[in-house]
């Protein structure tokens, strides 16, 4: 397989075995699936089939997927692994979010995988901050922080506490 592949309605690339599929989901949305070795396995989705209308290509080493409102970008970038990096912009090119950059020789990447007993994995997506972004509505947690930018906290079900973690961001006309 190249590094890119596309589809009718996605951009697909593959960091060794890790691959990465980006999927125009309904209206002005993107959804992104990955598994760190093997085929993706969309059978299993959480998420409904949604009818989309993709713009899809390659040009060299990047890739692009566009879908309404929403557009992402996979830069190949080379060093000591190659791998995909994903930026999604609005409709005025603005950044939305950028994938952090890798660890060069501490091998640091955007998606860490880890498994865990019985064949699943754990996924860590780490994203380049947005100085100007808020972070809201993980739930109902007994604190007293109301923008939780910055903050690790475990997505646990407790008596007291109901973790529903979301991140809205406003795409404007």
């Amino acid at each position: 397989m190249s590094f890119f592949s596309i589809g009718e309605n996605y951009l697909e690339f593959q960091n060794g075995n890790e691959v990465v599929r980006i999927i125009a989901w309904g209206t002005n949305s993107l959804r992104v699936v990955s598994a760190p070795s093997g085929e993706l396995d969309l059978s299993c989705c959480a998420l409904l089939t949604q009818d989309s209308k993709a713009e899809v290509a390659i040009e060299g080493d990047v890739g692009a997927i566009g879908n309404g409102k929403i557009h992402a970008v996979v830069t190949k970038e080379s060093g000591w692994n190659n791998y995909g990096k994903i930026t999604f912009y609005n409709q005025k090119g603005e950044v939305i979010l950028k994938e952090a950059a890798s660890g060069g020789a501490l091998l640091k990447k955007a998606r860490f995988f880890k498994s865990i007993i019985g064949g699943d994995f754990q996924l860590k997506a780490t994203f380049e901050a947005n100085h100007e972004e808020k972070i809201y509505g993980m739930g109902q947690y007994q604190q007293d922080i109301f923008d939780l930018k910055g903050c690790n906290l475990e997505l646990a079900h407790r008596n007291s506490q109901a973790s529903i973690p979301f991140y809205l961001f406003h795409l404007s006309n």
